[in-house]
């Protein structure tokens, strides 16, 4: 426990993070990292110091500094922290512990997205992206949109490969049901381009 609360202190510094950041694009040398974050040498140098300690960076023989494969792999979790952080309120009453392990562990895939709160707004961004698919749609739903359902028979007419992840218990009305029996979901089923 005592690493694991070593590493978390040293990610939890703006500016090392910026460091690692940095790193991440190219190797550098010390005075380059201090000179592209604006810091001192004193300061960069110290914060250099306690990341190579925490084995996050290491220095080349050219006296370039790098990642290492731990500070690669630390920066991978970092923009899951980052969103959960930003949407604090959101998960105070929303639990990510019902999502699938390999989704939940994904969730800082989202960083860039953006909190909509309005049914309505929901409604017309899902209609907009299904409009919009070129290639590919995944969408992970416990209910059906009906108005949607003919979208989605345009996009795999269009050749766009449709994935639904729905949890084995949701209720699917029978009017739903209904409109869901276009022969086009069959069709695009049988060319791959539909998955449940």
């Amino acid at each position: 426990m005592q690493d694991l609360c070593s590493l978390l202190f040293e990610l939890s510094n703006e500016d090392r993070l910026n460091i690692l950041h940095e790193l991440k694009n190219t190797p550098m040398k010390l005075s380059r990292v201090s000179e592209k974050l604006g810091f001192t040498v004193p300061e960069t140098a110290r914060n250099i110091a306690r990341l190579t300690e925490e084995s996050l960076i290491s220095k080349d023989t050219d006296g370039y500094f790098h990642l290492t494969p731990i500070g690669e792999a630390a920066l991978q979790f970092i923009p899951s922290f980052e969103f959960i952080s930003k949407h604090k309120k959101y998960f105070k009453t929303h639990t990510i512990s019902t999502l699938p392990p390999e989704y939940a562990t994904s969730i800082g895939a989202l960083k860039k997205s953006e909190f909509v709160n309005e049914v309505t707004a929901t409604f017309f961004n899902v209609e907009k992206t299904i409009r919009e698919a070129k290639e590919f749609l995944w969408i992970s739903i416990d209910q059906i949109l009906a108005s949607a359902l003919p979208l989605f028979v345009d996009a795999t007419t269009r050749g766009v490969e449709i994935k639904k992840l729905m949890p084995r218990n949701a209720t699917i009305p029978s009017s739903i049901m209904t409109l869901a029996n276009d022969p086009a979901f069959e069709r695009a089923a049988r060319a791959k381009l539909l998955e449940s």
